[in-house]
């Protein structure tokens, strides 16, 4: 059994940059009304994690958090991978498609690439 996702508040970022995180984090940014979110955080909270791979949600229900604009996050979900709390990859989801396990494997990939 992976550990739990954890659920990251506003205030874990400061701008683009993910505070008080060294190492590895997968983040993905959802919301709960998007039903493309809805069909891949299973799959996100699922995925095989290695070599320090963190992984952490972050709800962007409410469109006046600031998130939104600070990550320039314009559809969810949407995954970033920060290492040391700046963002090194991100995909956003293809409107009307959502994410799937392929970009989790591709996002693996990257990682242990660095």
């Amino acid at each position: 059994m992976w550990p739990p996702v954890d659920e990251l508040a506003p205030g874990a970022f400061d701008g683009e940059r993910l505070q008080g995180r060294a190492g590895l984090v997968a983040v993905c940014f959802h919301a709960s009304w998007c039903g493309f979110c809805r069909s891949f955080l299973p799959t996100f909270a699922g995925a095989e994690r290695g070599g320090g791979l963190a992984f952490a949600e972050a709800d962007l229900t409410a469109l006046d958090d600031p998130r939104w604009d600070t990550l320039r996050i314009t559809v969810v979900p949407t995954l970033v991978l920060f290492r040391d709390g700046n963002p090194v990859w991100r995909r956003d989801a293809p409107l009307g498609v959502g994410l799937s396990a392929r970009d989790l494997e591709e996002m693996a990939a990257f990682a242990r690439g660095l």
